[in-house]
């Protein structure tokens, strides 16, 4: 089929282009492969701590994917490892729910970032990158997840005293309400082919282009799109067609 043959192309590109160099990382696109993004990995980050660097002992399930999403951002470890650390910091979190806001974020990272600029006059200062962190996952709950628009609001607005920086509860507030208004617009602006359209980087773009021309805008597409649910039965335990009927009852 079709998928198949994208799948099947997509996964002869990786093992061209993807591959753990010297020093063990990988170069890879913005989440695309748990591995964000190509810059050195740095050792030490604690994901466990806030992101002022103090001890906790608990977190919200919100804080942790932000801190992990923005430890991604300044180039520290990879979603897996960051992924990984978390559930051993934090054993009661709701890993699930983690890994759907960091892969989230990271597989349509490009899509919302373009988003932003065009809601945003200008770019947050590199010391605020928590709360440019917050607002894609905020626009990202608004658009992909099905957390009801006002709950998404105001859990992300409620993120930024948790953060300790109330000043930015307006502008977060006044930011995803926009997003809110105008997400029909949005839509068919980031719709046409771009890296924002793809939400992949120019540069494998134009790679996947000129490695293969007739199928790389659908490995782009199926790139995107969330691997199907497999379950696999135990036969030491239980028969498979049982099992089937326990699922239609």
């Amino acid at each position: 089929s079709e998928q198949k043959q994208a799948a099947y192309i997509l996964r002869q590109w990786r093992a061209r282009h993807f591959h753990p160099s010297a020093s063990g990382q990988k170069a890879c696109r913005s989440g695309r492969y748990s591995e964000w993004p190509s810059r050195p990995v740095h050792s030490g980050h604690d994901p466990g701590r806030c992101l002022s660097g103090t001890k906790m002992k608990t977190k919200s399930d919100r804080l942790l994917a932000l801190e992990i999403l923005q430890s991604l951002i300044q180039g520290n470890g990879t979603l897996s490892s960051q992924l990984r650390n978390a559930a051993t910091q934090f054993p009661e979190a709701n890993l699930p729910l983690i890994q759907e806001y960091t892969y989230g974020v990271c597989r349509w990272f490009h899509r919302l970032e373009a988003i932003l600029a065009r809601l945003i006059d200008k770019p947050l200062r590199k010391k605020d990158l928590d709360i440019h962190c917050l607002l894609l996952l905020g626009l990202y709950q608004l658009y992909y997840m099905r957390t009801p628009d006002h709950a998404a609001i105001n859990e992300t607005v409620a993120m930024t005293r948790r953060l300790g920086k109330d000043w930015s509860s307006k502008l977060v507030n006044a930011v995803l309400r926009n997003a809110q208004r105008k997400q029909e617009s949005f839509d068919t602006e980031t719709a046409a082919p771009s890296m924002a359209g793809y939400s992949h980087p120019d540069w494998m773009i134009k790679s996947l282009q000129v490695d293969w021309p007739d199928y790389w805008e659908d490995i782009l597409i199926k790139n995107n799109i969330h691997a199907p649910m497999t379950l696999r039965v135990n036969k030491r335990r239980l028969d498979r067609e049982l099992y089937l009927a326990q699922l239609v009852n």
